[in-house]
Formats: C-alpha cells, structure tokens, sequence
C-alpha cells in the first residue's frame, strides 16, 4: 500500500482488508502472508509510527492457524476481540485464517482446508478453495472436484475452479502423490 515515500493507496491496504466485510480480492491475498489481522508496514515505516512501535506494550506474535480455525466463535471473540471485527462476526477472522493458511501451510493444512468446503458460511468456502489452490496437491484437487459438483454459490464455484487451475495448470488431475506446494 506504500506506493511512493509518504503516499499510501488505502484501497491495497492489508489491514483494511483484513477488517473489512466481504471477500479479500484474490491478487492481495498473497500479500497477506501469514497474517491474520493487518500488517503494521506502515507503522515500520513511518518515524512516529517506529516510536509507537517500540513502546507497544504486546509484542508481534504467531498464532497456530489450525487452532485458531478450529476455536469456536466464542474462543475466537475472547481471544481477538479486542480487534476490530466487522459486526462482531469471528467469521472474518477465520476468512483471514484460511488466507494464511493458504500462503504458510504445507501438505498438512489440506484437510483442515478442505473441510472448510463444506462450511454453510460461502465466504469461508470460497476463501477455502483459494487455499487449496494455493497448497496444492492431489488431495487438494479432490477435495475441490468434490466440492464443485455439489456447489450452488456463484462465487464460490468460481473460486473452485481458479483453485483447480492453479494446481492443475489446466492438465486435469495432479499427479497421485504430488501433495507438496506447486
């Protein structure tokens, strides 16, 4: 969202996304990293924003992304917050949960995505198949076949199929196995 020294474009902004109701837009979800609320860039690189920094009293941290998307919306509520959350709906924090997952997980995290598939909730769906589009491997691509043929949200079927697309690359099915990032 730095464009220039001193310039910010809001509308690429990794926190106001991550706060925002909705769909993250798939070219910023990479950007996102492993981050699960915002990214504070902005705050390293601005001189006042350093001092701030420094005298935080909470620390940067990591959280375990397959704990936190199994917590209950009550867990969730009681542990982030105190973060803003569009309507005190944890929902969002596991969108942004399932968009680290996606840009930090390995082989492992493909079941736990994959379950999402099936959540009643097509943003997290949707967030979901971006993930196993991004973990790839034959279980993934399963997982999002599966899924497609039973699918009725618009977006969500969209999702579906850029996933298989970015595993596959168009040539049908990952080969048996091939469950490493591609």
């Amino acid at each position: 969202a730095l464009v220039a020294p001193g310039i910010l474009d809001a509308r690429l902004c990794l926190a106001h996304w991550a706060q925002t109701p909705g769909v993250i837009p798939r070219p910023l979800r990479a950007a996102m990293g492993d981050r699960l609320y915002g990214c504070d860039d902005c705050l390293d690189a601005c001189p006042p924003g350093g001092r701030l920094l420094a005298g935080a009293q909470h620390r940067r941290g990591r959280v375990d992304l397959v704990e936190v998307l199994s917590w209950s919306d009550r867990t969730l509520l009681s542990e982030f917050g105190h973060f803003y959350l569009p309507r005190r709906q944890p929902r969002y924090l596991r969108r942004n949960a399932l968009v680290a997952l996606g840009n930090s997980g390995g082989s492992e995290a493909v079941a736990l995505a994959a379950g999402y598939l099936g959540h009643p909730d097509p943003l997290l769906r949707s967030h979901a198949a971006w993930a196993l589009g991004r973990l790839g491997g034959a279980r993934a691509v399963g997982a999002l076949r599966h899924r497609a043929g039973s699918e009725t949200d618009p977006g969500v079927r969209e999702e579906l199929e850029w996933a298989q697309e970015a595993i596959t690359g168009g040539r049908g099915p990952a080969p048996a196995g091939a469950d490493a990032k591609p």
